[in-house]
């Protein structure tokens, strides 16, 4: 009498479980990548933002006479280093005074070639030399920065 009891309950049988754990598993395979490219786009995205914030730091700092001579700024890793470059050049208090240290720690893995950004003061400019793209997708360029 007790397995009848058994019998007569419903639920689910073996082959409908794995027929769901089937379909789940093809919906993760194809929207686990999309999702990691929308990742990795956000880092990059928020990379594009503090170099550009850096940028910006040096900018105001010339306005107000801290920064002197040529400014680089040194992407390689995950790392954006700023630095006065050539003789007589100068940052300042400007970057402290921003809020924006010496070196920018950055979130994409994919910055591994180095790329140097140069403020020429007396042109009042930025120029880029090296390698500008991300090596990851979607591939983002820092020539999106100069061109804003």
């Amino acid at each position: 009498m007790n397995n009848q009891k058994r019998m007569g309950n419903k639920g689910f049988s073996l082959v409908e479980l794995i027929v769901v754990i089937a379909i789940m598993a093809v919906l993760v395979g194809v929207l686990a990548p999309q999702f990691l490219r929308y990742v990795e786009k956000s880092r990059q995205d928020g990379d594009l933002t503090s170099i550009q914030a850096a940028m910006s730091a040096v900018e105001a700092g010339v306005s107000d006479g801290e920064v002197t001579g040529d400014v680089t700024i040194t992407i390689n890793g995950n790392t954006a280093t700023i630095a006065p470059s050539g003789q007589n050049a100068s940052l300042g208090n400007a970057l402290t005074a921003s809020g924006i240290g010496t070196s920018v720690s950055l979130k994409s893995s994919g910055w591994g070639n180095t790329a140097v950004l140069t403020y020429k003061f007396v042109d009042a400019k930025w120029e880029i030399a090296g390698t500008t793209a991300n090596t990851n997708k979607p591939n983002k360029d820092l020539n999106t920065l100069l061109n804003q």
